[in-house]
């Protein structure tokens, strides 16, 4: 049984981790990417892993330079986006680094990972209390 409970903590702090990162990749991102420029959405394809959201590729210039770009963005944007010009922020120190939406927060799918992150966190450490106290300690 302790081996479980140890795989369990692994494979927990395994799952709290990737989410920091992929969360803090992407705040740093958007606290980078300050200036405003105009693109072009060329095509977006929709995630098997989460339907909320959907990787979009984009073309934008900036300082007489073409680039492309990938951002994630929501379904329901995505659909108005077609067939119009986009905002891209750029990272003016480095503009290959960019995105196209500066407001978004945390995608439903990152949301449900830290909510279900924490859950296990409280979870381990009521069963691993619970087991310590019918032990007698």
């Amino acid at each position: 049984m302790k081996k479980k409970h140890l795989i369990f903590k692994i494979i927990l702090v395994l799952f709290i981790l990737v989410n920091g990162i992929i969360l803090s990749s992407n705040l740093i991102k958007m606290a980078t990417c300050t200036e405003q420029v105009f693109g072009t959405p060329l095509y977006a394809d929709k995630l098997y892993i989460n339907t909320y959201d959907v990787k979009v590729t984009y073309m934008y210039k900036y300082n007489g330079l073409n680039y492309m770009g990938e951002d994630y963005e929501n379904l329901e944007n995505v659909e108005r986006m077609k067939d119009s010009q986009i905002t891209v922020w750029v990272n003016k120190d480095n503009p290959q680094k960019s995105i196209i939406n500066k407001k978004k927060n945390m995608s439903i799918f990152h949301s449900v990972n830290v909510v279900l992150g924490v859950a296990g966190v409280f979870i381990l450490k009521f069963c691993g209390k619970r087991r310590r106290d019918s032990d007698g300690l």
